[in-house]
């Protein structure tokens, strides 16, 4: 419109038109420069905005992505929780009460001056060490197989149960306990017996509608589920010193030296700690070890404590290989 307008007066004016078209030009440039620029500036800003957008929605995609996983993680979490709880919770209430029981055995841990503890631990050691004065702190408990001169760094998983478990074989079975010491020197006593119980009250809580059930169906009292487990405990005991000794013979014949026998303790106890859980897995474990401890049936509120005495009579020098399941006659 503006250039129409100077198109007129370039008509109108004869012979200034030169001087016309020269503003002409010079309004053209300012306005090139004050509208061109501006529009280029437009452009720009319309370029940077969209990078902008771009940007922003990426960021936004990955926070939404990140708040997705947590989420998900989170809700993951709670199920297995919700999942690990209800394992026990869906336990029969006896059954669940008994495994409380020997969980909070195994969560007291030992404490020194305390009467009651202290007297396990002497028990264990006049057991196991008969004609040895009593030391708290000794090099000497390492030959009844614990780590160090302190016992109780070794009954720090267990507690309070693994002590107990140990005091009730060497009392209930006192010969045999000795004979383990004895003559199997490769046996690591304690740190054996503190493995499987540990072992036993894991397999029970993760089996417990099974043979949780089956061992501790009906039992009311405390001090029962205890005994059972200690009754439990000693079946295993004995079956996995047979184990160990026969696994040992068979390290020594195939070329071993005895002096690293007692280094094949752990590949010893996994193996025989596999065998269990393919027992369980069978029904046979429950066929084997925990009717000898309940033969009454499950569900049964009369308590039969049918664990038989040691009869003392010393095991065999030179066993044959020993299966799993193939217990020791304790008639």
């Amino acid at each position: 419109q503006h250039q129409h307008q100077h198109r007129q007066r370039h008509a109108s004016a004869g012979d200034e038109g030169e001087e016309y078209d020269e503003l002409d030009d010079k309004y053209r440039i300012r306005h090139n420069r004050r509208y061109g620029t501006t529009a280029a500036s437009a452009q720009a800003m319309q370029a940077s905005g969209a990078q902008l957008m771009n940007i922003v929605s990426r960021m936004l995609r990955r926070y939404v992505t990140a708040a997705q996983q947590m989420l998900a993680g989170f809700a993951d979490r709670t199920a297995k929780r919700q999942a690990t709880a209800g394992t026990l919770l869906s336990a029969e209430p006896f059954t669940q009460a008994a495994l409380d029981c020997l969980e909070s055995e195994q969560k007291t841990k030992f404490e020194p001056g305390r009467e009651e503890h202290e007297g396990k631990l002497t028990a264990l050691w006049e057991r196991l060490q008969p004609g040895e004065d009593f030391e708290r702190i000794s090099k000497n408990w390492s030959h009844v197989g614990f780590q160090g001169k302190d016992p109780i760094t070794d009954l720090r998983g267990q507690g309070m149960l693994g002590l107990r478990n140990m005091v009730y074989f060497a009392e209930r079975h006192h010969d045999r306990a000795l004979d383990f010491l004895t003559r199997n020197h490769t046996f690591p006593y304690a740190l054996a017996a503190i493995n499987i119980s540990a072992f036993l009250l894991a397999l029970l809580k993760q089996n417990h509608s099974t043979v949780g059930e089956r061992l501790f169906g009906g039992v009311e009292s405390g001090r029962d589920a205890l005994d059972l487990f200690d009754q439990l405990f000693s079946l295993v005991f004995i079956e996995f010193e047979e184990f160990h000794r026969a696994a040992v013979a068979e390290f020594i014949r195939q070329g071993g030296h005895p002096d690293l026998a007692v280094m094949q303790f752990n590949a010893i106890r996994k193996e025989y700690f596999d065998e269990l859980g393919k027992m369980v897995a069978d029904d046979a474990f429950t066929d084997i070890f925990v009717r000898k401890c309940r033969p009454s049936g499950t569900g049964s509120r009369e308590r039969r404590n049918t664990y038989p005495a040691d009869n003392g009579q010393p095991l065999p020098s030179r066993p044959a290989p020993v299966q799993v399941g193939q217990l020791v006659d304790f008639s």
